[in-house]
């Protein structure tokens, strides 16, 4: 009973080693993959629906967007809370809310970022 568990865990571990490999490359291992993206946080934050801005939430600002991008990043993710952007079901979209977002959208694509 013992084997076959300890068979499954190698090949776990062995199916793994690519993805470990490459995580190695990205803090400068043998293949010095450069870093690429990030994920700037915010305004998914907070449990408070709407929830207050600047407090509770925020969006990336383009002094944040201008910093990674000087850092060479070239890919940002940007994760928000739909209950916030779609209060109710079925319902509009928070003009505010969608506001801000496409702010950091435009922000981003002007310089020159890829959006994920």
């Amino acid at each position: 009973m013992l084997l076959p568990k300890l068979l499954l865990l190698f090949l776990s571990a062995l199916a793994s080693l690519p993805l470990l490999l490459r995580a190695g490359a990205a803090f400068g291992g043998p293949a010095k993959m450069a870093l690429e993206d990030v994920n700037i946080s915010g305004a998914e934050w907070g449990a408070a629906i709407p929830g207050v801005y600047g407090v509770g939430y925020m969006f990336p600002t383009a002094t944040e967007l201008d910093y990674f991008s000087s850092k060479g990043m070239i890919v940002i993710r940007v994760p928000f809370m739909w209950e916030r952007m779609q209060p109710a079901a079925n319902g509009p979209l928070d003009p505010t809310y969608l506001g801000r977002l496409d702010q950091v959208v435009s922000g981003a694509a002007a310089s020159r970022w890829d959006l994920a």
